[in-house]
């Protein structure tokens, strides 16, 4: 609970690229294989090992004020990312759904669009 807003509003403002967890998670099974941008909260974070090659990687949800969703990061993301696999991270995800979760492409923090409304 917050209150003053989730911490995903001000950084989905101004941002129509950016879909709602709640909306990917109702139309999940229609969306499969197909690329999505979220903007969320990390929350649950697990990290292991592949079984081939006992390589690090991680699965976590994303939450936004409307939902949750389960996200994948694969080695050789996460040898790079490791740092956004934390609890409380404000992060922007491009993915694509498989099952009921989204394997990540890439992650990073929110970006801010300018509204143009300081000038």
């Amino acid at each position: 609970y917050y209150r003053s807003g989730h911490p995903t509003d001000e950084a989905k403002q101004s941002r129509d690229d950016i879909a709602d967890i709640k909306n990917v998670v109702e139309k999940i099974y229609y969306l499969q294989n197909s690329s999505v941008k979220i903007i969320g909260m990390v929350e649950k974070v697990q990290k292991r090992l592949t079984k081939s090659k006992g390589e690090p990687m991680a699965f976590f949800e994303v939450g936004d004020e409307t939902g949750k969703i389960e996200v994948v990061m694969f080695p050789k993301l996460y040898h790079k990312k490791s740092d956004y696999a934390v609890q409380g991270k404000l992060v922007e995800i491009v993915g694509k759904i498989s099952s009921n979760k989204i394997l990540i492409d890439t992650i990073d923090d929110p970006k801010v669009v300018d509204s143009g409304e300081n000038l």
